[in-house]
């Protein structure tokens, strides 16, 4: 480090773009630098979008929720640097394996993505939300359906890893049935 006095904003970022330009050529990696006192009010948003689509509220009254969650988004995520691939990434990636009522349930989901283990997933209702993705009976309601449609279309950090606010613009942008 050239710079002994760098805030931990400045070397978040410097460690981002090191990764990104240690990789040329490499046009799916997606970096980002959050600001960890913000995760909380993240958290919150996405606490109050699983509910409205658990609660089944209309597709239309769950545009303002993920609007929400992507603000806070961008609240959180200081900086990041995309390569060509995932320009439209937002810096927050979450757990969302394939879901559908004809996939299994993931192991990870049951044993491993519990509140215990990781907290996103109790604070933010988002493994009661994932595991809403895989109940056969009774037949989903329209915002599980709707959810399961978006993940089924979705371009994947990793198999089982999507960009959060890539999802919520999809939500936003979901056509009235």
């Amino acid at each position: 480090m050239q710079k002994p006095g760098m805030s931990a904003e400045e070397i978040g970022k410097t460690i981002v773009d090191c990764y990104i330009s240690s990789h040329p050529g490499d046009t799916d990696i997606t970096l980002s630098v959050v600001k960890l006192s913000r995760v909380k009010a993240l958290t919150a948003a996405v606490k109050e979008l699983s509910l409205a689509i658990l609660s089944e509220y209309s597709l239309e009254a769950l545009k303002p929720q993920a609007t929400a969650v992507m603000e806070e988004i961008n609240n959180a995520v200081i900086y990041k640097n995309n390569a060509l691939d995932w320009e439209s990434a937002g810096g927050i990636s979450v757990y969302f394996p394939e879901a559908g009522p004809m996939v299994a349930q993931p192991p990870e989901l049951q044993y491993f993505y519990k509140s215990q283990i990781v907290s996103f997933a109790g604070d933010g209702l988002w493994h009661d939300l994932l595991t809403s993705c895989y109940v056969l009976h009774p037949e989903p309601g329209p915002p599980i359906q709707m959810l399961i449609n978006i993940r089924r279309n979705m371009k994947t950090l990793d198999p089982d890893k999507v960009d959060l606010y890539d999802l919520c613009t999809c939500i936003v942008n979901y056509p009235a049935p």
